[in-house]
């Protein structure tokens, strides 16, 4: 069996020559203020890659990425070792742009730190009043240079990207430059509304790119990750304060509240990060999905409205022994259709969805002729349960809203609100999971 040795070691991935592609490993250490602790988070590199995989697939429409395989049976015999399963990722060669390209959608970290001192962001200036934690009005993008092992990277503006483009490409640097500054921004919006579509806020992110043997932008290294990223729960978003991290700031601001720290993390810090609590966790949804189903309803029937399957078969799964017959519809406008045909007892209406959205939909309903559901209750479906919503769904005509991830107790709450008495025979029918 050939022997693989890095070539490359960075903070937290090693990068293996494999010919006429490249080999990344991420590793379960963790950088902060660009250094490594000393501690390891178990797993961590193998979550990350599954996300970059995760991500590459899900923008391959806006730029074209350096993903080739993340099987472990497509690569050599050396990375068949277990100790490089689900955390390695095969890619193509590409000659690697020097700039981190770094995207803003939300006003916090050093960015929060700026502006309180002089009103702007890596000398782009931004309205007055923002708190901290805002949401920005676009979206602001703030390359910097990508800075050796150990040593800091430096706040660039878009024009300094181009000199140092312009330097290493001569006549090409200003669409280079321009082509990762929209890639960037392209690529933030695209992910970011996705995003909150399952409750996560991407605060902010920073991507990598390089060039094919063709010349053509590609991007690279990892992608929306928590090493790389920002990410904070939709759920009780609130500007005017930090915000509760899925990402490793706990580790920034353990590091930054004991500077005599010798960059080692308390073993408790370690054990209350995502994946230092990911059994704890998984144990816990497990809990929320043994549930008692206390009535049955068999003529009663539903219709969930939700552009992802995966949400409608939860749903049916979830309600299968309440007998009650279950439609589904895939978009808003076949919602539109099946209202003119039957009558049902309650909708559920994701809120967001490609096309006409929840709201949208609901706001046709009185133009569809034949709609035999104008008095039907409407109940919102919303991974992005913020302050407000609720008053906003309200407002909108829907009779209430649920927020995701669906747990049964609270949708069969939520049923027996709406469902017509006549139609529900009370009693516990099983135990279910």
């Amino acid at each position: 069996m050939q022997e693989f040795k890095p070539f490359k070691e960075g903070k937290v991935r090693e990068v293996y020559d494999n010919g006429d592609s490249l080999i990344i490993v991420a590793t379960d250490r963790i950088s902060a203020f660009d250094n490594i602790l000393k501690n390891k988070i178990t797993d961590k590199g193998a979550i990350l890659t599954q996300m970059s995989k995760f991500w590459f697939e899900f923008t391959k429409d806006v730029v074209p990425n350096h993903m080739l395989s993340v099987d472990v049976k497509d690569m050599p015999e050396f990375f068949q070792q277990e100790r490089f399963d689900g955390n390695s990722m095969m890619c193509k060669k590409l000659e690697m742009l020097p700039i981190e390209c770094i995207v803003r959608g939300y006003i916090t970290g050093s960015g929060w730190a700026s502006y309180k001192e002089n009103g702007t962001v890596c000398g782009i200036r931004l309205p007055e009043g923002l708190v901290e934690s805002d949401k920005l009005p676009e979206p602001i993008y703030t390359p910097s240079t990508k800075a050796e092992l150990g040593d800091h990277d430096e706040n660039i503006s878009f024009e300094q990207s181009v000199e140092v483009l312009e330097k290493i490409y001569p006549g090409k640097g200003e669409d280079y430059a321009t082509q990762i500054k929209d890639c960037t921004i392209a690529l933030y919006k695209k992910c970011a509304e996705y995003a909150l579509s399952k409750g996560i806020i991407i605060a902010d992110t920073k991507f990598e790119f390089g060039l094919d043997e063709n010349g053509n932008i590609v991007i690279a290294d990892e992608m929306l990750t928590p090493d790389s990223s920002r990410f904070w729960p939709a759920e009780g978003y609130e500007p005017g304060h930090g915000q509760p991290s899925f990402d490793k700031q706990f580790a920034r601001d353990w590091l930054k509240a004991n500077p005599d720290n010798d960059w080692t993390l308390p073993q408790e810090i370690v054990d209350e990060t995502p994946v230092g609590k990911l059994y704890e966790r998984i144990k816990q949804q497990e809990q929320e999905y043994i549930y008692e189903t206390t009535f049955t309803a068999p003529d009663a029937d539903i219709l969930v409205v939700d552009d992802n399957a995966v949400n409608r078969k939860v749903l049916r799964n979830l309600l299968k022994d309440t007998r009650m017959r279950i439609d589904e519809a895939d978009s808003g406008e076949e919602c539109l259709k099946k209202i003119v045909n039957t009558k049902y007892d309650l909708i559920f209406m994701d809120h967001m969805m490609p096309g006409m959205d929840g709201i949208e939909t609901l706001h046709a309903f009185p133009q569809q002729e034949g709609n035999l559901n104008l008095e039907t209750p409407v109940i919102a479906l919303t991974a992005n349960a913020v302050t407000g919503a609720k008053e906003m769904f309200l407002e909108n005509g829907f009779n209430d809203f649920f927020s995701k991830p669906i747990v049964y107790h609270k949708l069969e709450k939520t049923i027996k609100k709406y469902l017509p008495k006549n139609k529900m025979i009370e009693g516990t029918v099983m135990q279910s999971q």
